[in-house]
């Protein structure tokens, strides 16, 4: 309990932290003055905001308009990795583009780009997330 305490705690003070920001349009670097202060998990997103980023970016090259805020929050609760220090678990954006509908598909291996490339076509969009 005392962990999850601090977990929800963490959460809030995150979400009332990025009502100070608001991003329009494309974002091309997660150290970007619009969102590098902005908070996930542990760290701010200049750090490990990527995930999110590519999200926000996905969603808007197909002609939605999701408030980059709400993404963050979606994952501040279902997607981060090890309180944000690992940023976004990469499956949790399959997780993401499944509950807004959009057909998506994942891909994954020791060769990203090979994997990545061999997504079927007919998906909404591709999201690549790479580690070192």
């Amino acid at each position: 309990k005392v962990f999850k305490g601090e977990y929800m705690r963490l959460i809030e003070k995150n979400r009332q932290h990025n009502k100070g920001f608001n991003v329009n349009g494309f974002i091309f670097s997660q150290r970007s003055k619009a969102v590098a202060n902005m908070r996930f998990g542990l760290k701010p997103m200049w750090y490990n905001g990527c995930g999110i980023i590519a999200v926000y970016n996905a969603l808007l090259l197909l002609g939605f308009q999701f408030d980059l805020r709400n993404i963050a929050d979606y994952f501040e609760r279902r997607g981060k990795m090890l309180w944000g220090l690992f940023g976004t678990k990469p499956w949790s954006i399959g997780g993401f583009f499944r509950k807004t509908a959009l057909r998506y598909a994942f891909a994954a291996g020791k060769r990203p780009t090979t994997a990545f490339m061999s997504l079927p076509y007919g998906i909404n969009a591709r999201v690549c997330t790479i580690w070192p």
